[in-house]
């Protein structure tokens, strides 16, 4: 049986790697760009499988496929709203949708000893998605784009003992 390693996590070629992203191309925003590249330039050697949104950023308003095969990765597309991310309620309202819907999908996808590698975008997106593998019997590494609370704090939005900062602090620890 061929293994490689990822993340010092030994790991089957004949299981799945899957990438889960609110962004992935046609997105090709920062992360979506790198996560697109990562996705394909694995896919050389096993089957590489992406968990993603509908554009919400510089490709907002254009509908990707729901199911694709690109460059060798298989892409299924979670529904989610894809509201005006610059307005905050609209930005909440995607990133719940996104998370639930991925959850949701993760479940009937998912398979045990698959590799899960999760980005931090948007902050709901690590929590469904470990809770998900975990559920199945799925390894996970987290890729840290963006670190909540202390971006929150830095900019004044929230004190460091507030009730808010130490209920983050301790999901993110679980993650």
């Amino acid at each position: 049986m061929n293994s490689s390693s990822i993340e010092g996590c030994k790991v089957s070629r004949e299981n799945t790697l899957w990438v889960v992203t609110e962004l992935y191309y046609p997105e090709l925003t920062s992360t979506g760009y790198y996560l697109t590249t990562i996705a394909e330039s694995l896919a050389v050697d096993r089957k590489v499988k992406v968990l993603a949104g509908q554009p919400t950023y510089s490709a907002r308003g254009q509908h990707a496929p729901n199911h694709e095969l690109r460059n060798g990765v298989e892409i299924i597309r979670a529904w989610g709203t894809t509201l005006d991310k610059n307005v905050l309620p609209f930005r909440l309202l995607n990133m719940v949708t996104l998370a639930i819907s991925i959850f949701i999908k993760a479940l009937f996808q998912f398979r045990l000893r698959d590799q899960v590698l999760v980005v931090t975008n948007p902050q709901s997106l690590p929590v469904t998605t470990a809770l998900a593998a975990l559920l199945r019997g799925a390894n996970y590494s987290l890729l840290v784009h963006d670190s909540y609370p202390e971006i929150l704090i830095a900019v004044g939005a929230l004190k460091p003992e507030s009730l808010i900062v130490t209920t983050i602090n301790l999901i993110k620890r679980w993650v």
